[in-house]
């Protein structure tokens, strides 16, 4: 595998898109300070071949990625094809791997995208293998063969004897001997397993051909007992034809006895059937001569019927005006009651409301206290924090000279290293020249140097103790008053809850007072109103008139409930005599048509005397209904 582009963007060190072309060069040597990126380049490597590297995906991510995204895309070439994989990884999202070969070696330069063509498989795992394939290495080999990792230098060393082996066969290309070795001992267990099939072939052949003479025998035998077969096979069969057409006329012979049975069973029949006819038509005639004898009285039940029919019919009609006239009573009834349950309901309404503000001016005492409570105690928390305006502005000031304590003390600790290196510097001279200022030096300009020099070191020792001293004290105190201020939110918190107290008994009160004034003005008069109207029924007085004029008409009418029920009832009892007279004239008009014009045998028969029956019904029918 000889290596061609490596791009690179968000991975590692490399946070710009970084292009690395290695065709400028056979040999190189990468160097740079420890982070710069030169382990990152062979982490890239691995990383998109075999989506391995010294750290986890995610953690190859830059950082400080805007896409938070690292992608390599490397070019190699390899026997006489140039590949490209281009594997990119999104913090918390799968990995993506894209593997491509080369289609025309002139398009390389461009990466013209049609120049390449794809051998992703379905999935990142199977693509990994197939660039596996392709290489014909895995990681661990490609790492022992081609470079050391960073602090790997003897791997390849510390494997065991087996790893050893199996890495140095993977790289020289000695695993493909074994796959040659096993394609060759399937290629002979199938030759073999060919040859044994054939061995069987040959010895059924054989077989079978040993047997000819046997055969052959049993074929003429065959065809002796074949040809004496079909000669009795044509006798019998002449046979069969003989006895089928006996067997047909038989069949014959029974379907006349079968027409003649069912037209003696016909006939008898029909000889039974008149003699029950007759039967019936005596037990008929005695029981229509029964209804003749009771005719009188069947005639007078039904006169009687026909006279309550018509006082029915007379009350039904005064009924009908006095309906009529009831269902006028419904408009002003439900106005009436309508106004009522108006009245009746606001009086409800109304009542609840005087309860409800006799409940509320109930509770002024309680607000009245509750609101003295809460004002005494508003009043209490803004004393205590009054003191906070202070407390703050004070803290503010001991912060303030605690910062420029602060602030000062390296200041002096610089200025007082710097004199005691001036100090040390003219004790440790010899020179007749002085160290700092470059002018002579005596010996009494020496000593009063150093006296100058030490006082001013004490005198900034001092202020720095004088510092340290200040600064200590201010931590003390700042902790007391923070302390204090600490306490006064508690006052802070009550205020703001004494206040909210305050104002909300404040408002109720207020509008307490304007639902008592509400009520005085507005619901007491309608309370009182409402009530009076439905005591002394003065509600819907047009309403009331209408009723009182529908009520005179009723009355004029003359309608008696009685007397229509009883009508009712003598109709409903006499509807029986209808049927009874409809029997009587059906037993007349039976008589005569049928048992004094029919005789059994006659030319009016069955079928005639019944058209007479039921032409004597119809006229009897018609006759009773226009009666």
């Amino acid at each position: 595998m000889i290596p061609r582009h490596l791009k690179l963007k968000g991975f590692l060190s490399y946070l710009d898109p970084v292009d690395l072309d290695f065709s400028g060069f056979d040999l190189a040597c990468i160097s740079g300070s420890n982070g710069a990126g030169k382990s990152s380049l062979l982490d890239a490597i691995t990383w998109a071949l075999f989506g391995q590297a010294r750290k986890l995906d995610d953690s190859l991510i830059n950082t400080r990625a805007s896409d938070k995204t690292a992608e390599v895309i490397f070019e190699f070439s390899y026997e006489t094809n140039i590949y490209s994989v281009q594997r990119s990884k999104t913090r918390d999202k799968p990995t993506r791997l894209e593997f491509f070969i080369l289609r025309e070696e002139g398009a390389a330069a461009d990466h013209n995208p049609t120049a390449w063509k794809p051998l992703t498989e379905k999935s990142v795992r199977e693509t990994e293998k197939r660039i596996q394939k392709t290489l014909g290495l895995d990681y661990e080999t490609f790492i022992n063969a081609s470079f050391f990792l960073q602090g790997k230098a003897d791997q390849f060393a510390q494997q065991r004897p087996g790893d050893r082996k199996r890495i140095l066969s993977s790289i020289l290309g000695l695993d493909a001997w074994e796959v040659y070795k096993a394609r060759a001992v399937e290629q002979r267990k199938s030759a073999e397993e060919e040859v044994a099939a054939l061995d069987g072939q040959l010895k059924e052949i054989n077989t079978e051909l040993a047997e000819e003479p046997a055969r052959v025998a049993r074929l003429k035998e065959l065809e002796k007992d074949l040809a004496r077969l079909s000669s009795e096979r044509k006798s019998q069969a002449t046979a069969v034809e003989s006895l089928r057409r006996l067997a047909a006329a038989l069949v014959e012979q029974r379907k006349l006895v079968d027409t003649l049975e069912r037209t003696f069973k016909n006939e008898k029949l029909k000889l039974d059937r008149q003699g029950e006819l007759v039967a019936a038509r005596q037990a008929e005639r005695q029981a229509y001569q029964g209804q003749l004898s009771r005719a009188p009285e069947i005639e007078a039940a039904y006169q009687a019927w026909q006279a309550a029919r018509q006082e029915l019919e007379h009350w039904e009609g005064i009924a009908a005006r006095f309906r009529e006239q009831q269902a006028k009573r419904q408009a002003p009834l439900m106005e009436i009651e309508s106004e009522r349950s108006r009245l009746a309901q606001e009086q409800r309404t109304l009542a609840a409301q005087a309860q409800a503000v006799d409940a509320t001016r109930q509770t002024i005492p309680l607000l009245k206290q509750g609101l003295e409570q809460a004002q005494q105690a508003l009043a209490q928390a803004a004393r205590q924090l009054e003191r906070r305006t202070a407390l703050v502005e004070e803290i503010r000031l001991h912060h303030q000279a605690q910062a420029d304590a602060k602030a000062e003390n390296p200041r002096l600790k610089t200025e007082m290293e710097e004199l005691k290196g001036h100090i040390d510097e003219l004790e440790k001279t010899e020179s007749s020249l002085c160290p700092l200022c470059g002018q002579a030096l005596s010996p009494d300009h020496r000593q009063a140097l150093l006296l100058e020099l030490n006082a001013q070191g004490k005198s900034l020792g001092e202020r720095y103790r004088q510092n340290q001293a200040l600064l200590r004290e201010f931590e003390n105190h700042l902790r007391e008053m923070e302390k204090e201020l600490s306490g006064l939110a508690q006052a802070e918190n009550a205020l703001r809850q004494q206040t909210r107290a305050v104002d909300q008994a404040s408002e109720r009160l207020q509008q307490i007072d304007l639902i008592s004034a509400d009520w005085q003005v507005n619901g007491e008069p309608r309370l009182q109103a409402a009530t009076r109207q439905l005591a002394e029924n003065a509600f819907a007085l047009d309403a009331q008139a209408r009723l009182a004029e529908i009520d005179a008409g009723l009355k004029s009418i003359g309608y008696d409930p009685q007397a229509h029920e009883s009508a009712r009832r003598a109709e409903l009892n006499g509807r029986a005599a209808e049927s009874g007279v409809r029997q009587l004239e059906a037993a007349r008009a039976a008589l005569y048509f049928i048992f004094v014009r029919w005789q059994p045998g006659s030319d009016l028969d069955t079928g005639i005397s019944l058209v007479a029956y039921l032409y004597c019904a119809l006229v009897l029918l018609k006759k009773v209904v226009g009666d």
